[in-house]
């Protein structure tokens, strides 16, 4: 009650000076936080770091999009650096070692669907609240600071990782790109550093991490049926035997690919039953307002 209250009043003010533009905005970073700073204390830390955050000097470049679809426009694997480690029906999994990130491995996943659109495959990740719902290994993911403008935002993932090893604290740029015309969504997302958000002291954070997905309907976004290429590094900071790190990134990415596969079945067939919903409204109002031309048709006879 007493933020709302205090809300209002900000709100009321700012109106009088004709500022109501930035109330308004003011208004609704107010709801936004307000609940997530009384349980989390560093999420005010992370937001006031963040002021002035300029998306044109660290956000994703133009550059990096067409990097990006340079670099995915093959769904098939045509390059010899790159090591197959899995393959099933749906997906391809490769791997290459990248020296200019320190050595790590850098993977490349290819995959295909017949039955989900490309509209709810890449939903089902970016729309956080709902990733929420299906990935238990989220402990926080949400997003900090947007630019409409570009479709960017800043996002704080914290996620859980398998005992006995500590959560790792991601914050990561993120830009997405629709392309009508080529029936093509792109998403690239780059870890920011400490300097601009500085850590919180509780958890370990990754900096070393990027990925690159493009998504390419076969007929239309909304359509079932979409090949997509992603390709990723992730430099989590730990030390497990190179074994065991290599089997759950040989299983482990599959397996959440399959798990975004099933989120999106159920996106889509939420979407399917809300048009249906929707369609019958329609035809209910047409009918409706046809019976009431008959009527006011006999009214003038």
């Amino acid at each position: 009650m007493y933020r709302r209250i205090a809300s209002n009043f900000l709100v009321f003010s700012l109106r009088k000076w004709r500022f109501q533009k930035y109330a308004v905005q003011i208004a609704r970073n107010f709801h936004r936080y307000n609940n997530s700073f009384t349980r989390r204390p560093q999420h005010l830390f992370l937001a006031m770091a963040s002021v002035g955050f300029s998306f044109h000097r660290f956000g994703i470049t133009d550059e990096e999009l067409n990097s990006s679809l340079s670099e995915n426009t093959s769904y098939s694997d045509t390059n010899e650096k790159w090591e197959r480690i899995y393959k099933d029906a749906n997906i391809q999994v490769f791997r290459r070692v990248v020296p200019e990130l320190g050595g790590i491995y850098e993977y490349r996943c290819v995959g295909t669907y017949d039955d989900i659109s490309a509209n709810s495959f890449v939903q089902a990740q970016m729309d956080d609240k709902y990733r929420c719902q299906w990935d238990e290994n989220i402990i926080i993911l949400e997003t900090i600071e947007e630019d409409e403008a570009t479709d960017s935002q800043v996002v704080q993932w914290l996620a859980k990782y398998p005992y006995p090893l500590n959560p790792r604290l991601y914050i990561f740029v993120r830009r997405k790109i629709y392309d009508e015309r080529n029936q093509r969504i792109t998403v690239v997302s780059k870890a920011l550093t400490s300097l601009k958000y500085p850590d919180d002291g509780k958890n370990i954070r990754v900096t070393n991490y990027a990925s690159k997905l493009v998504v390419k309907a076969r007929t239309s976004l909304e359509e079932p049926g979409l090949d997509y290429v992603l390709i990723y590094h992730d430099d989590p900071k730990t030390s497990i035997p190179s074994i065991a790190q290599t089997w759950i990134m040989k299983y482990g990415g599959p397996e959440f690919l399959k798990k975004i596969y099933s989120a999106a079945k159920v996106l889509e067939a939420r979407w399917i039953a809300e048009k249906e919903v929707r369609n019958k409204e329609s035809i209910a109002i047409n009918e409706e307002q046809t019976s009431s031309e008959e009527d006011d048709q006999k009214s003038d006879s």
